[in-house]
């Protein structure tokens, strides 16, 4: 009969004492087979020191497995997930922490183009603004090179307020309206723009706006910042 319809276990003798009986019970089969009943008793049968407490038994298979103790009797093997989860959450962290950063630089590189935006916007109203009033005084805007508006004529830094031109009772000419207006719109300019800085020039019959600003706040204005260029006929 072959061994392998037996299962061969050492345990305590007071777990034995407990098992069921039919585990007990001697089987007829191992009575006859000298080779598996060889196996039943010394749970050393080499020698030495030994337990006198354990026992070395041979328990035919289906026996076993009906008695219910094969799960008592299953030796563990180690553990070598353990900590595993550990390390789950340290990455999940990780990748967490990560994409938050990300989010973060995201945000903050909305906003900056979302002011740029804002200021270019501004500028464009402002070149539309000038030109609405240069529009309304054709005749100093129409003398071109040697008009008023003509920033090589009138620094619009240095142009300045005409009361004339402030109520309706005063005379204002033609050369102090577009002083007046320059005035107020290069006012206008360094109120709503970062360092904002602008120039109007005459080429022929064709005017050219240009508005600049510190879009970066570095603290100065240069070819790090963008522009606003419009060019426009009268």
């Amino acid at each position: 009969m072959s061994i392998n319809n037996f299962i061969i276990s050492s345990f305590p003798r007071s777990a034995w004492e407990r098992t069921p009986r039919t585990l007990q019970r001697p089987d007829r089969k191992c009575q006859n087979t000298s080779r598996s009943c060889a196996l039943r008793g010394n749970a050393n049968p080499g020698g030495g020191s030994q337990d006198a407490g354990a026992s070395l038994h041979a328990f035919p298979r289906r026996a076993w497995e009906r008695s219910g103790m094969s799960a008592g009797f299953i030796q563990r093997l180690p553990d070598r997930s353990a900590g595993f989860t550990l390390i789950e959450v340290l990455v999940a962290m990780l990748v967490l922490a990560l994409g938050l950063l990300g989010l973060a630089g995201l945000q903050a590189s909305a906003l900056k183009n979302n002011q740029s935006a804002y200021y270019r916007s501004q500028a464009t109203q402002l070149a539309y603004d000038i030109a609405d009033r240069m529009r309304a005084n054709l005749t100093e805007a129409k003398k071109f090179n040697t008009s008023q508006y003509d920033s090589d004529v009138l620094s619009p830094a240095s142009a300045a307020n005409q009361s004339a031109c402030t109520t309706v009772a005063n005379t204002c000419t033609p050369a102090q309206m577009a002083q007046q207006d320059i005035f107020e719109w290069y006012g206008d300019v360094t109120s709503f723009l970062p360092m904002g800085q602008a120039t109007i020039n005459a080429s022929g019959s064709l005017y050219t706006v240009t508005i600049n600003w510190d879009d970066n706040h570095d603290g100065n204005v240069d070819n790090n910042d963008p522009n606003f260029v419009m060019s426009f006929q009268l």
